[in-house]
């Protein structure tokens, strides 16, 4: 089995490595954190879906989990979404689903994450969640790498040799349409942001 990548890991690591967030959040902290949630603030919300999946200054419940992040994911935060498409793809706190999981996928990955972009590719290359396409694995491995994950090469070279050069020049185009996309709208997302 191929294992997919997610934010939370990585989120974890951050929070851990920030004076033992666990043990310093005190409960006017929790009680702050879960109001800003509760009225809409997508940051606040994902961290509490964070903190309810992994037991973090709160008892650990995977539902919990589940319906914080995926507020924040209906909001657009790309790591949300990569961590929904996870928890649907695992089965954590909701029924597994890898159909849901694919399109969480998809949304991060079309915001240029690269681990949905990673897991949106094994998904196509496996047939796990949708119809089995080697081309739109090759497509979403190689945005993977072009991001920066070089894990990717083994498998796209391997579909290389796997699917027809008139293919391959397609889907080249089509991920260099993606690549320009995302490259597009983080420039938009910047430049608001900096406004």
């Amino acid at each position: 089995m191929i294992k997919r990548l997610t934010a939370l890991s990585l989120c974890l690591l951050s929070l851990v490595a920030t004076n033992s967030f666990a043990n310093t959040l005190e409960n006017a902290d929790i009680t702050l954190l879960k109001a800003f949630a509760a009225g809409g603030d997508l940051q606040a919300q994902y961290h509490l879906g964070i903190m309810y999946s992994e037991g973090l200054g709160v008892e650990q419940n995977a539902s919990e989990a589940f319906v914080w992040i995926k507020k924040a994911a209906e909001q657009g935060l790309a790591d949300a979404q990569l961590d929904l498409g996870s928890l649907y793809d695992a089965g954590e706190g909701v029924s597994q689903d890898y159909h849901q999981a694919a399109l969480w996928y998809r949304k991060a990955a079309e915001q240029g994450v690269i681990a949905a972009q990673y897991n949106l590719a094994v998904m196509f290359e496996t047939g796990e969640g949708l119809e089995q396409n080697l081309l739109q694995a090759y497509i979403w491995y190689t945005v993977a790498e072009v991001y920066g994950y070089k894990g990717a090469r083994p498998v796209i070279d391997e579909l290389v040799r796997q699917l027809p050069p008139e293919e391959l020049e397609k889907a080249d185009h089509a991920v260099m349409s993606i690549v320009n996309r995302i490259n597009t709208s983080k420039s938009a997302a910047s430049e608001s942001s900096a406004e």
